[in-house]
């Protein structure tokens, strides 16, 4: 459940990461005419909100199993 819930947290998180770097086309910045950061469409940036957030809960989930594993595995030993 920990390392479920870290993933997650980790995943929701790496939106601000896509946010940093790319703007979508919006009102706010004039469709791209006044952007600071490169401009993608709304479906670029879905797309690559899905990637990284996928890649970066797969990482999390795999080291958090390890270690999560090893911290058992240790506590069995002892008894």
């Amino acid at each position: 459940m920990f390392e479920n819930s870290v993933g997650l947290a980790m995943a929701m998180l790496s939106t601000k990461i896509i946010q940093h770097f790319v703007e979508i086309r919006e009102f706010s910045n004039l469709w791209g005419l006044f952007a600071t950061r490169p401009v993608v469409s709304e479906a670029t940036y879905e797309t690559l909100s899905f990637l990284i957030e996928f890649l970066i809960a797969l990482i999390v989930f795999t080291i958090s199993g390890h270690f999560f594993e090893e911290y058992r595995d240790r506590n069995n030993a002892q008894q």
